[in-house]
């Protein structure tokens, strides 16, 4: 069998590939202890935070308190500027720990949810922080008719 690298292999020639009969007797082998261990792989939460020797440090010199940077704040006039953020988003990620995690209640969403009338724990999509519109409704889908001058003038 001729398998030069100038014409690309056929079903037929894959199928008549073998492996070296070394190869060969361990590939089940092989692929069931991949598989297992793949298996037994445990997920733990790591507070980095916590691990840390500085932890006790902060925790003295911010006196306890946490900063839980407002979600989706309204803009603010400060002069000759208003202050907004743009685009900011919540991942689905965020609210599938809200659910699963009793634990897990920044305050920061809770507030964003109480000003939005939303519970975080029915979200099951990314949403824009700004209205709790799902980003898939959000983004303009290609070919979706839009507002737009049909000529030029």
């Amino acid at each position: 069998m001729d398998l030069s690298l100038r014409e690309p292999l056929t079903r037929k020639d894959r199928n008549r590939m073998t492996l070296h009969p070394c190869m060969a007797a361990n590939q089940h082998t092989v692929h069931r202890s991949i598989h297992s261990k793949i298996l037994d792989i445990r997920v733990t939460r790591v507070d980095a935070a916590h691990d840390l020797p500085v932890h006790g440090i902060y925790e003295i010199v911010t006196l306890g308190k946490h900063y839980y940077r407002p979600i989706g704040a309204e803009p603010v006039d400060v002069g000759d500027a208003i202050k907004t953020t743009i685009n900011e988003t919540i991942d689905a990620t965020v609210f599938d720990r809200w659910r699963v995690d009793s634990t897990y209640r920044p305050q920061n969403l809770a507030t964003w949810g109480s000003r939005r009338g939303v519970d975080p724990g029915t979200l099951k999509h990314a949403v824009l922080a700004k209205d709790a519109t799902p980003i898939a409704e959000a983004i303009p889908q290609p070919g979706a008719a839009q507002n737009l001058p049909t000529t030029l003038n």
